[in-house]
């Protein structure tokens, strides 16, 4: 776990000093063309001598500051693009888990807890989310709001926001944690010291608190790695798509896109931010492992 964590820090921490190493080590903008310039003597975008000359070669990892993992076909730092990529990337994955949480968390407890025609309703609710598979009803959905605004009150999210992938990644992987959910809450109900706590006058609302909350708070805190891993690949997918995070923005998924037209030439460009995707999902199902290990132990 503790190796997990500590991956995880130093993505992170490296990711929060995009702006240092942009400004400070390679002396890009990674988010302007760079079609006429050099680096150490050479050009960033050199015209293609292969086959019939058509088109440009970018720059290969120079291995120093400016352009170290090379640039891509705008002649941009893939380096300085993968830090800021990543800090998108993150913070969609992350906002999308704790969204998902807080309504799985919602939805299945007012289930379990209440019961009757409200089960009934919601269980019925989760079982037609979940028939629809992950990855089709995030492009289903991505692509209907893409094509247009969405408006929820006084709240307008355009196609380039944000918020948009957040949304979407929040709802589709909600009952794959609201079900679990709500099945511990069924089991709980049943429990002989909630019996006992209804048998002594407990209000609903101090069963549901005092004891319900408590219990399921830490299986719910167990799912947040894997569901951020989730998120983290279905974003990089949607992305690649160009159904993901938009322009201007970068995220590791556009920047894949971007390097699957030099995939033969500069394959660094797309690598880079594959591997960065790689070891975070990985990292992240380590700690996940090693948290549900730890709650069983302690069950």
């Amino acid at each position: 776990m503790r190796a997990g964590i500590a991956v995880l820090a130093a993505i992170l921490l490296a990711c929060l000093l995009a702006p240092l190493y942009a400004s400070r080590v390679s002396g890009t903008d990674p988010f302007r063309s760079n079609v006429n310039g050099t680096a150490f003597g050479t050009e960033v975008l050199a015209e293609n001598t292969v086959g019939l000359g058509l088109g440009v070669t970018p720059i290969g990892p120079t291995w120093r500051g400016a352009y170290l993992l090379g640039a891509d076909t705008q002649g941009r730092d893939v380096a300085a693009r993968l830090l800021y990529g990543g800090r998108t990337s993150l913070l969609i994955a992350g906002c999308a888990t704790a969204l998902c949480l807080v309504l799985a968390a919602l939805l299945g407890v007012l289930s379990g807890f209440v019961g009757g025609a409200v089960d009934t309703v919601l269980a019925g609710l989760l079982d037609l989310l979940w028939a629809f598979p992950v990855y089709l009803l995030a492009i289903s959905l991505s692509i209907v709001l893409i094509s247009q605004d969405l408006r929820i009150g006084l709240l307008q999210l355009t196609a380039d926001s944000l918020a948009l992938p957040v949304l979407i990644l929040g709802v589709v992987y909600v009952p794959y944690v609201a079900r679990p959910i709500r099945a511990q809450v069924l089991a709980l109900r049943r429990a002989e010291f909630i019996e006992a706590a209804h048998a002594t006058g407990g209000a609903p609302l101090h069963i549901l608190r005092r004891h319900i909350l408590p219990q399921i708070w830490p299986g719910l805190i167990g799912f947040a790695p894997v569901v951020m891993a989730m998120a983290l690949l279905t974003e990089a997918a949607l992305s690649v798509l160009s159904i993901g995070v938009q322009a201007p923005a970068a995220s590791w998924g556009t920047l894949i896109a971007d390097g699957q037209a030099l995939i033969y030439t500069r394959p660094m460009v797309a690598i880079a931010p594959g591997l960065a995707v790689l070891a975070t999902v990985l990292a992240l199902n380590v700690v996940g492992e090693a948290w549900r290990a730890s709650l069983e132990t302690r069950r």
